[in-house]
C-alpha cells in the first residue's frame, strides 16, 4: 500500500488531554487511524478487507478489534466469497 500524505486534525485541546490521559503520545497516532479505519466499516464506505489491510491485521485480528470497539462484524458476499477461495487455496480437496 502507497503511503498518503499526512493528514493534520484540529482537535479541542481539552480533547487531546484527554487522549493523552489514557494513552501514551506514541500509541495515538495508531489510534486514530483505527478510529477512522472503524468508522469508515462502520459507514460502509470501506470492507473489511480492505480496512484490516490498511491496519496490517490478519481478518481475526480485525475481527477482535471490531468486537473490542462494539462494532458488529458483517461482511458482504464478495469479501464471503474470497475468504472461501482463500480457504480452498490452503487446503484443497
Amino acid at each position: 500500500m502507497s503511503a498518503v500524505p499526512a493528514l493534520y486534525v484540529e482537535v479541542p485541546g481539552s480533547l487531546r488531554d484527554a487522549l493523552l490521559a489514557e494513552l501514551d503520545a506514541s500509541q495515538l497516532p495508531r489510534w486514530v487511524l483505527e478510529a477512522i479505519v472503524i468508522e469508515a466499516v462502520r459507514e460502509g464506505r470501506v470492507t473489511t478487507g480492505y480496512a484490516s489491510e490498511v491496519l496490517s491485521l490478519g481478518y481475526f485480528e480485525f475481527e477482535r478489534l471490531l468486537q473490542e470497539r462494539g462494532v458488529p462484524f458483517d461482511m458482504s458476499d464478495e469479501e464471503i466469497e474470497a475468504g472461501n477461495r482463500d480457504l480452498l487455496k490452503l487446503f484443497p480437496r
